[in-house]
């Protein structure tokens, strides 16, 4: 009996070692986190909570690029689920009006989410419609003290389409522009 009740505390033992472990790589802070993730000095842009954790825009210091990150917070530590790099934000400045990126929900820890920038200053409204509009979404536009960036949760849409229709208006509600795109 008493080895049987030895070998689980053992066990526990190393299960609670493997875990403290693995929690001590979690930083105290996002833009830790961020930075431990990039190797960069990173300034944050914006941060976006959800139920999910924090998406958030951040741009590399040394960079013109507008990047995100999908942050999961635990205990008050943090740690980068995953990231990735939406464009230079200068080069999309004069394009159609705004940019465009999907990250899809990988390893099920964050929503679907489309996203871009607003670079056009006219554009006060964007909506979200699957090709063959059997569903259209607000966008959410976040503004910050540099750029307007936009979002859109894609888990509310049955079935991811493979085609949006992007529309974008003017504060008086007049079309600005509307676009096809594929998301891949």
């Amino acid at each position: 009996m008493k080895s049987v009740i030895s070998w689980i505390l053992i066990l526990s033992s190393i299960s609670f070692m493997i875990i403290g472990l693995k929690y001590l790589s979690w930083t105290h802070t996002i833009e830790a986190a961020i930075i431990e993730q990039i190797q960069k000095p990173a300034q944050i842009i914006y941060e976006y909570d959800t139920d999910k954790g924090t998406i958030v825009f951040y741009q590399q210091v040394e960079g013109q690029d507008l990047s995100i990150a999908f942050v999961r917070e635990s205990f008050g530590r943090y740690k980068v689920a995953y990231s990735g790099v939406t464009g230079e934000v200068e080069k999309s400045r004069g394009l159609v009006g705004f940019t465009t990126a999907y990250y899809p929900n990988i390893e099920g820890v964050f929503f679907p989410v489309y996203l871009g920038l607003i670079t056009n200053p006219e554009i006060t409204r964007l909506t979200l419609s699957d090709a063959k509009e059997k569903m259209t979404k607000e966008v959410t536009i976040i503004e910050t003290d540099t750029n307007r960036i936009w979002l859109v949760d894609m888990s509310e849409f049955k079935e991811i389409p493979s085609e949006v229709l992007i529309s974008a208006y003017s504060s008086d509600n007049e079309l600005i522009i509307r676009q096809n795109e594929h998301i891949y």
